[in-house]
């Protein structure tokens, strides 16, 4: 790697065995040690601010091999197990929070659905997801199930991704994507209520990191940054929901003691469009980052506010190709 290219490496969840949120996808305690060994051995492992301060003045060169390390959504693992992990290595990690989660004990739509296919059966959880689009076609106006599938065959809807079956993504991308978003929120919370019996307000408070641990944090060397406001697919919005989007996440995390002189941003499923980003200039963001491209970032040649992060599982195989 040459000056001023980064890899930018997403972390989301890290897996605790005696959780009962071990099923969600990501990395193992000791698969996260063994990384953070490898990424210090093997690159420069640097801070936000230094590229901040890369972009305020060009002058500020970045070392070769520079390794940036970010993790998503607020969980409570990033506290209890990432944190001490990488205070002790002396290496920052840069945390992007959905700011409502700091609001109210309310779980995400979006780990409401991993939580509902790690817990129900994939193919009973199709047949009530589309029984229940059937019972609000009317009202919304809906294509035939039919529709959906066959449009999803013909990637009119995004059906690519490294990580998952084409049954799990057809479910996510219902339920974050096609169906309007109103009905998207009836429909998650109706399987919710049917799969998932353990309170909201519960599972909300073992899932997520609190403002004081954030803080925390935050003193110890940490950046803190907002991951939007809902986690909402942000290019869905029109003009107007992004500004309150955007206005809203930095208010809340203005309000809790983090300085937005420079920020940086993670966009939630790394999903943008020129009218965000038009306006994450205006409020100053000075970078924002998309996800699961596995590419180096280049800071000369990537525009700042979309750049490249590879995912964690890229590290491992590269860590295995090097055994």
């Amino acid at each position: 790697m040459k000056e001023n290219q980064i890899n930018i490496v997403m972390y989301h969840h890290i897996n605790n065995e005696n959780s009962r949120y071990s099923k969600f996808k990501g990395l193992n305690v000791e698969e996260f040690k063994a990384q953070i060994k490898y990424l210090k051995k093997n690159y420069n492992p640097i801070r936000m601010e230094d590229v901040f301060n890369y972009y305020m003045n060009r002058e500020n060169k970045l070392p070769r091999n520079a390794a940036l390390l970010t993790f998503d959504d607020n969980y409570k693992e990033h506290y209890d197990i990432v944190f001490p992990i990488l205070d002790e290595e002396g290496v920052q990690g840069s945390f992007f929070v959905p700011t409502i989660t700091l609001q109210k004990p309310m779980v995400l739509d979006v780990h409401k659905i991993h939580l509902l296919l790690i817990n129900a059966d994939l193919k009973r959880l199709y047949l009530d997801l589309l029984g229940r689009v059937n019972e609000h076609r009317k009202e919304y106006s809906l294509p035939s199930n039919n529709d959906y599938t066959k449009r999803f065959e013909n990637g009119l809807i995004k059906n690519t991704s490294r990580f998952d079956t084409k049954g799990v993504i057809f479910i996510k991308r219902m339920l974050q994507t096609e169906l309007p978003r109103q009905l998207r929120g009836i429909i998650i919370d109706e399987l919710f209520q049917k799969y998932i019996k353990d309170d909201q307000k519960i599972i909300a408070n073992e899932l997520y990191m609190n403002i004081n641990q954030l803080k925390f944090m935050n003193r110890k060397g940490m950046y803190i940054g907002p991951h939007g406001h809902n986690h909402y697919w942000l290019s869905e919005l029109n003009r107007k929901e992004q500004k309150e989007e955007i206005n809203m996440s930095i208010k809340i995390m203005n309000e809790i003691g983090f300085c937005f002189n420079s920020w940086a941003m993670s966009y939630p499923n790394g999903d943008y469009n020129k009218s965000l980003l038009s306006y994450l200039t205006k409020k100053g963001c000075k970078v924002g980052m998309i996800d699961d491209t596995p590419l180096i970032s280049d800071l000369v040649n990537n525009y700042h506010l979309t750049l490249p992060r590879i995912d964690a599982k890229d590290v491992s195989k590269e860590m295995n190709k090097n055994v």
